[in-house]
């Protein structure tokens, strides 16, 4: 054998083996890309990591892996991967690295982390002023700020609700009928505590507890009525007469969701759907969902949620008023609390003359926060943070208060989970204090 071509012979090897390697890694990059936009982030995360065992200086593998993670809603490793990414790039690559790295703080609860990243972010995009990650990053140092000046360190007076209600998966409180809390979630049908559900072959669909005679919930039991097994339900709230159930349904695209509002006759706690709301609701090709039904001095009104041209950003929350509870007037932007952002689950407090919903932009302790507005001679104020307990630096969504209790929705340390701590969010209430004295 010449001398040469044994020379040659390993370079040759080593040459075929990291051609080899490389296809493999792309193979599974693009197997993960394809679960990420199915939202199968647990899945995409399994093949992101693997990719990263044969390539780990990737900047690109490792912003895939931090935004699934966020996305998975794994803010500790989520905030590890954006540093990594950060520290390699220096925001020449992926510009909002740095704000991203923030955001991940905050959700963590490092505030002081978090305000000194959004400032140095600032500063990195000082020559891109229009820059919407400017922009953001700006926002996030006030309400950073506001977070360090208005957090308690008390303890989290809210109450998790049993197993009877919630699940290793994700549940969301609607509204409460004849002893019945209704609620959405991403049950799988046969329930395990060893991975959480985030195919989209589970369907979201809408269940109820009832309270028994001493006030504990019964096992959860699905709403059959209004069952659908090709679409994604939920987001319902009743009429104020009782009689009128208004839900969303909606038909997903991997991870992209299309929503309209349907409504249906409540009897006797039977369902009959009715109708799908009409086009002054249900804008062609765009999101509606999160109706929420109320009565304002006399007049009643849907509010809800959608993208429909007209809006500020993202999703808007708008005000119909109604003509029969199946007919609407022309819908109005609340354009005193939208923003850029989402703004999600509206209720009106008739009592209180407030609009609560959830925002990620006005000033909060991290993700979603509730935020209420009040109502005064028919104009709405500039949104309130509603503080602790109610927000956390978690995702807290779908404020709603039944009687002297309130229930809302949340990932926040000491959900359920099997992997992810912050996976998934689930029902919390918040019970009235009851102070006792001392008689003589």
């Amino acid at each position: 054998m010449p001398r040469l071509y044994l020379i040659l012979l390993p370079f040759l090897f080593c040459s075929i083996s990291g051609l080899s390697q490389n296809r493999k890694t792309k193979k599974l990059i693009s197997f993960a890309d394809e679960q990420f936009e199915k939202g199968d982030y647990y899945y995409a995360l399994d093949f992101y990591k693997q990719a990263l065992q044969n390539d780990s200086n990737s900047i690109d593998l490792l912003w895939k892996y931090a935004e699934t993670q966020r996305a998975y809603k794994n803010y500790v490793e989520a905030e590890k991967y954006y540093g990594k990414v950060y520290a390699r790039e220096q925001t020449s690559q992926y510009e909002n690295s740095l704000l991203n790295f923030g955001l991940m703080q905050k959700q963590n609860g490092n505030y002081k982390q978090a305000l000194k990243t959004f400032k140095l972010s600032v500063k990195k995009l000082s020559g891109k002023s229009t820059s919407w990650f400017y922009k953001k990053s700006e926002k996030e140092v006030e309400s950073t700020e506001w977070a360090l000046k208005n957090m308690k360190k008390t303890k989290d007076s809210l109450i998790h609700l049993p197993l009877t209600v919630n699940s290793f998966d994700a549940e969301f409180p609607h509204d409460f009928k004849d002893k019945k809390l209704i609620f959405s979630s991403l049950k799988a049908d046969s329930m395990n505590q060893e991975e959480e559900v985030y195919s989209q072959s589970y369907r979201n669909k809408l269940f109820f507890s009832k309270l028994d005679s001493v006030g504990e919930f019964e096992p959860y039991k699905i709403n059959d009525d209004l069952l659908n097994t090709e679409n994604n339900y939920g987001n319902g709230s009743f009429s104020t007469d009782g009689t009128k159930f208004y839900y969303s349904t909606c038909n997903d695209n991997g991870f992209s969701y299309t929503c309209r509002i349907v409504v249906a006759n409540y009897n006797n706690g039977n369902y009959t759907i009715l109708d799908t709301l009409g086009p002054n609701i249900n804008q062609k090709g765009k999101n509606s969902t999160m109706p929420r039904f109320t009565t304002i001095d006399g007049v009643d009104y849907l509010f809800f949620c959608s993208n429909r041209r007209g809006g500020v950003g993202g999703l808007d929350i708008w005000m119909a008023q109604s003509v029969d509870g199946v007919e609407f007037k022309e819908p109005v932007n609340l354009s005193i609390i939208n923003t850029h952002e989402n703004e999600i689950s509206p209720w009106y407090d008739n009592k209180e003359h407030k609009l609560y919903f959830s925002s990620t932009w006005h000033n909060g302790f991290g993700g979603h926060d509730v935020h209420f507005s009040l109502h005064i001679d028919g104009v709405f104020s500039s949104p309130i943070n509603a503080l602790e307990p109610i927000n956390s630096p978690a995702n807290d969504t779908y404020y709603f208060r039944h009687n002297d209790t309130s229930y809302m929705a949340s990932n926040r340390l000491g959900s359920l989970y099997a992997k992810n701590p912050t996976c998934c969010s689930d029902i919390y209430a918040e019970y009235p204090q009851i102070e006792f004295t001392n008689e003589e």
